[in-house]
């Protein structure tokens, strides 16, 4: 799946179409570092007593505890991940072991970024929603850029700024059709991916949680690929050049 274009211009049904294509031709490898990258959230669940003899008084109490375990799990994930997409697309998709030393290397920048930006949009979310939806769309590819280029997190968030500029609208319907393809799938499998459904799958205890996790582990890794794909091509779009050079970092 090499991709050497140049110059072309940033499109969503592309990201779309290749993110979904790159996560399960690559199912194989990138699920079990989904599962790795949850360790967080499995942690949660058994120590706060994710099962059915434990009850759901023992999950419910903890639930701040499971969002924290999520962002965690979320950011591992998409820095594992970013790897393997642009591998892939350099047409060298990596094994699992190869993919998850890579991750390991970038874990604890990430993190960082990751808590840096959950504050700051955090904070815009409490200021009218509006200003969170705008700093979520201006940081979309912050953790791309700083596994990619090993920025600190002032240059991976304004790199992120950088790239995103003149497409953040594209960014916000691709985020959009996202969150309701999720919901959609979520609908027909009976599963509810928001806070509610978290808390009520806390509330229900035993293998609600487990199910409820297992399924946004799956979630979360289509969409940490599509965020690796839309750097790539955000890049591309502003920078030109072609895959190789982007993976040519990971040399």
């Amino acid at each position: 799946m090499t991709d050497h274009a140049s110059g072309r211009g940033f499109s969503i049904g592309s990201v779309l179409s290749r993110g979904f294509s790159i996560y399960f031709s690559n199912l194989m490898s990138f699920l079990p570092l989904s599962l790795i990258a949850y360790v967080p959230i499995w942690a949660a669940i058994l120590v706060l007593g994710g099962t059915a003899a434990a009850g759901p008084e023992a999950i419910s109490g903890g639930f701040g505890i499971m969002m924290l375990a999520g962002l965690v799990a979320g950011y591992w994930l998409q820095a594992a991940l970013v790897y393997g997409t642009i591998a892939t697309m350099r047409g060298n998709a990596p094994g699992m072991g190869e993919t998850f030393t890579r991750s390991l290397a970038a874990l604890g920048g990430v993190l960082i970024l990751g808590i840096v930006m959950t504050i700051i949009i955090g904070l815009g979310t409490l200021l009218f929603i509006v200003p969170g939806i705008i700093l979520s769309v201006m940081f979309f590819v912050a953790i791309p850029a700083a596994v990619v280029e090993r920025g600190g997190v002032g240059a991976s968030l304004t790199r992120s700024r950088e790239l995103t500029a003149g497409h953040r609208w594209q960014l916000f319907a691709l985020v959009l059709i996202l969150v309701v393809l999720m919901i959609v799938i979520g609908m027909v499998v009976g599963i509810d991916l928001g806070v509610g459904g978290m808390a009520a799958a806390a509330d229900g205890g035993g293998a609600a949680i487990w199910i409820q996790q297992l399924f946004n582990m799956v979630i979360g890794g289509i969409w940490a690929t599509i965020i690796a794909v839309a750097y790539h091509d955000l890049r591309i779009a502003k920078e030109g050049g072609d895959t190789e050079q982007i993976a040519r970092s990971f040399d």
